[in-house]
């Protein structure tokens, strides 16, 4: 972390022995909380102020990177969101301890990078990605419970990956790609 007016460094963030590669970095709301998408497939949670890791996950399968992270624009819904090479954006609520609050597949309309990126509307309701192989795409997740709503208070983050069936709606911006 770095002071961008002294240009020094004011603390360091472990990404932990073996480190991997951070291949995106986000900040929530405030900037006190830090996200990032890692090489191993694990989205690490960081709290900037005490320069700590708070929470780690599996987000993607062994094999599958994290290439992309975002928060979601309010406190009121704390939530993270993730791409990775598995072709899986997911949403984990960092109010509980859960698996993921839902995740859609887009692999069909968007290919499959670790380039690929992600950008949340600002209602945190639909996702636009970006692909250096194919066509970008807009996807709205459908969560678990089959709501959009908002997640519950807390601050820890979950610990397991998204599994089973893939909800959500995923439509390709022909024209979009590289």
């Amino acid at each position: 972390v770095w002071d961008a007016r002294a240009l020094t460094c004011v603390a360091s963030l472990p990404l932990g022995a073996a480190a991997p590669c951070a291949h995106e970095l986000a900040f929530n709301h405030n900037g006190k909380m830090l996200a990032a998408a890692g090489a191993d497939g694990e989205i690490r949670l960081f709290d900037v102020n005490a320069a700590r890791l708070v929470a780690k996950w599996r987000a993607h399968p062994k094999g599958h990177a994290a290439t992309s992270v975002a928060f979601s624009s309010s406190a009121a819904d704390a939530c993270v969101f993730g791409g990775g090479t598995d072709g899986v954006v997911a949403e984990w609520s960092l109010r509980s301890l859960r698996a993921s609050l839902g995740a859609v597949d887009v692999r069909d309309v968007c290919g499959v990078d670790t380039r690929t990126r992600l950008a949340l509307d600002p209602a945190g309701r639909g996702v636009a990605l970006t692909s250096a192989v194919a066509n970008g795409a807009v996807a709205v997740l459908e969560r678990r419970d089959g709501n959009r709503a908002a997640a519950n208070d807390g601050d820890a983050a979950p610990s397991k990956a998204p599994s089973g069936a893939r909800g959500g709606q995923a439509v390709s911006l022909p024209g979009n790609g590289a």
